[in-house]
């Protein structure tokens, strides 16, 4: 594969693309996917012995030897059409193990897509997520990202707190520079379970019935969960809240006035709940009022209101704060 890859605080990948990644140190292993031209069978640690399917490439990266190493894998363009989970041990994604709290030094795990062309779906109808994520330290930069699943609650980026088999407690996680993009009716496009310290990023997200969800489950309720500079248009519902602590939604802009709700309470039977703590902070949004900011313990401060033929206004309208 001829493109060249580098990274220091910035991921340029042959000038396609360009994703802050932020002041990390490099990662202590690298590995590499690649559709067209790679194999499962090989190490998966150069472009040359690049694996073929992307839940190989995770389950190489994230093996138990790497464990306590923070790793990457840079992913090729391709339309990987799969269902893929990042896991994690019992012992290494818990939070708390005992007195040792390995769950906290766990590694880094950054998924890094060469694109937009790289994109992933689950292109078949029936009960599942395109990646659920049940690892710590989980973050994933650009790529286009799908979902089919038309009932239910699935999604195409699933982080999910869960207390059987391969689970773990999900923290620190990252979405930043993605497209969100449903299909044939899908239900979510990021949905965030009883997760902590999820953080979304200038993604673009559109095509769902509701765009993301927050909210907990049996475990507890998401806390400190940021959305920041997203881009939302032709969802029924762009953000969807449950369950939660916490949540900032800073600089987003709410497109498209044929949405049903903005910002507002989940209407998933098994994802209710209340958030408490709950700001959206600047951004814009394509109506007159805030009327579709209707989230129980919702604070909307600085947002501007956009143009709407529909409902008659020529001027925006700067909104001075207010709550629901």
């Amino acid at each position: 594969m001829p493109q060249q890859l580098r990274v220091n605080r910035k991921l340029d990948v042959s000038g396609a693309e360009v994703i802050g990644i932020g002041t990390y140190p490099p990662a202590v292993k690298t590995y590499y996917v690649a559709q067209a031209t790679g194999n499962d069978g090989n190490s998966g640690l150069g472009w040359s012995s690049a694996l073929a399917t992307f839940q190989a490439g995770i389950t190489k990266a994230i093996q138990t030897a790497n464990c306590y190493q923070d790793v990457d894998l840079i992913v090729g363009p391709g339309e990987y059409d799969e269902q893929a989970t990042v896991g994690c041990s019992t012992t290494a994604c818990q939070a708390s193990s005992g007195d040792t709290w390995l769950g906290y030094k766990i590694g880094r795990f950054r998924i890094i897509c060469m694109g937009k062309a790289v994109v992933f779906k689950n292109s078949t109808l029936d009960s599942s997520h395109t990646l659920n994520v049940l690892r710590m330290k989980t973050e994933i930069y650009g790529g286009t990202w799908r979902n089919y699943v038309n009932s239910g609650d699935f999604s195409a980026i699933h982080f999910e707190r869960i207390n059987t088999g391969d689970y773990g407690d999900v923290i620190n996680a990252k979405v930043v520079g993605a497209k969100i993009e449903g299909r044939s009716s899908a239900q979510i496009g990021i949905k965030c379970d009883a997760a902590q310290y999820v953080w979304i990023e200038n993604s673009w997200i559109s095509g769902w019935d509701t765009g993301i969800l927050i909210a907990g489950n049996g475990l507890g309720s998401c806390v400190e969960t940021v959305v920041k500079g997203c881009y939302f248009r032709g969802n029924t519902n762009d953000i969807l809240m449950g369950a939660s602590q916490f949540t900032m939604i800073e600089d987003c802009k709410f497109l498209d006035d044929s949405t049903t709700k903005y910002i507002s309470n989940s209407d998933f039977s098994s994802r209710g709940g209340t958030p408490t703590d709950l700001v959206a902070f600047g951004g814009v949004c394509n109506e007159v009022n805030l009327n579709k900011f209707d989230a129980t313990n919702l604070y909307v401060c600085g947002m501007a209101t956009g143009y709407t033929s529909t409902a008659g206004n020529t001027v925006p309208v700067q909104s001075k704060g207010s709550t629901s």
